[in-house]
């Protein structure tokens, strides 16, 4: 048998690389079109940290240091219209939120700034990137450190809200003495009445209207 010239082997070798090369080729796309949706559905891709500022670092940093002395350092005036307490108060609310609610600062904020980011929405109830500018934060350290904040708060419920005792039996005031077990009265809430139709008319329900809508005093009962 004549052997094959060697022009000819390598005219074959070459083919059949170049049909491998397809091959695999063709393979792969067909693989992606099928991962590319499963992918999708269970590969959380992490999005990057977008800011709306085009300014630089140095004068980023240097804004939300004059932001944050303006807010809370200048004056108690300026305390109070800004977090809605005095710099001494904040002061302690910091420390209460670190030793007791486990507040820690970070390398990107300090909890003075936190608690102050945290109060500022509170007191003025801005959206997120309203926050954002005010503060030279993006969206996500906005949420993130409001978030710690409040964990933080809520550990601290003991020491910050007072837990309402109820009237007693023997109570002496005569304003209350009649409400057993009230805790309390919470005053202006907005309570809308319908008059059921055998007590209209009568002495308990002074307007003649079918329901009344206004401001009135809700009790509180265990």
């Amino acid at each position: 048998m004549a052997r094959m010239p060697l022009y000819k082997k390598k005219k074959t070798i070459a083919a059949c690389i170049t049909i491998h090369n397809e091959m695999v080729k063709k393979i792969m796309e067909i693989l992606i079109e099928i991962l590319h949706p499963l992918i999708q559905l269970y590969v959380k891709i992490p999005r990057p940290i977008n800011f709306i500022f085009d300014d630089s670092i140095d004068e980023r940093l240097q804004a939300r240091f004059l932001n944050i002395k303006s807010l809370i350092q200048v004056s108690d005036q300026a305390c109070i219209h800004n977090v809605r307490m005095d710099r001494n108060c904040f002061d302690n609310l910091c420390g209460m939120l670190r030793d007791i609610g486990g507040l820690k600062s970070n390398r990107n904020m300090d909890t003075s700034e936190m608690v102050a980011l945290f109060l500022y929405i509170l007191a003025h109830n801005n959206k997120n990137i309203t926050i954002q500018v005010y503060f030279r934060r993006s969206a996500e350290t906005v949420s993130r450190h409001f978030t710690c904040v409040l964990r933080a708060v809520l550990k601290c419920y003991n020491h910050l809200l007072k837990k309402p005792e109820p009237i007693t039996t023997n109570c002496m005031d005569p304003n209350w003495r009649s409400f057993k077990n009230c805790l309390g009265a919470l005053d202006g809430t907005h309570v809308k009445v319908r008059v059921r139709e055998n007590d209209k008319g009568t002495s308990r329900y002074s307007f003649k209207k079918e329901s009344f809508e206004g401001s009135s005093r809700m009790l509180l009962f265990m």
